[in-house]
């Protein structure tokens, strides 16, 4: 609701003093209410979705760093730790801790898809620094390891390793 609008939509202070009954009162105060609040969730939904892409895009920037921390982005976008997890989870269904997982199995498995790159090189790559966990997470998220998915999906016998 803009200014305007008010304006246009409700008394004055003036003419609050103008009502016949408390009942007319109520009823504009009511009003009021009801849509000062839906202004305001109005404006708290479009600056939580603009928040959750900013999130977001700088997960997608960031996921290769291996020393990236959720610390350090709710540092960085200036909220606190645990609203920053919390906003997260409600808004995407998932933990900042899986959204990044995802996102760099996803990565690796076009790697391993479309290069010759060895497995530690890719583990470099997409943000792991431990070749054995990264082997370990692929595992659990695809139901192989990194070396029996570019088989299967490139058909070929190389060494990953």
């Amino acid at each position: 609701i803009g200014f305007t609008d008010i304006e246009r939509d409700y008394p004055d202070v003036i003419g609050l003093t103008e009502f016949e009954t408390t009942e007319e009162l109520t009823e504009i105060i009511r009003r009021i209410c009801f849509n000062l609040c839906s202004s305001i969730k109005e404006s708290r939904e479009s600056h939580n979705f603009g928040l959750r892409d900013r999130l977001v895009a700088y997960i997608e920037e960031h996921f290769d760093d291996y020393n990236f921390s959720i610390h350090g982005m709710a540092s960085y976008f200036n909220i606190s730790f645990s609203y920053l997890s919390r906003y997260f989870k409600d808004h995407m269904g998932q933990t900042i801790s899986e959204y990044i997982n995802y996102i760099r199995i996803e990565k690796a498995k076009g790697l391993l898809k479309d290069s010759d790159r060895t497995l530690h090189e890719i583990v470099a790559q997409i943000g792991y620094c431990d070749v054995s966990s990264f082997i370990k997470k692929f595992k659990q998220m695809e139901g192989m390891t990194p070396g029996e998915y570019r088989k299967l999906y490139r058909g070929d016998e190389r060494k990953i390793i």
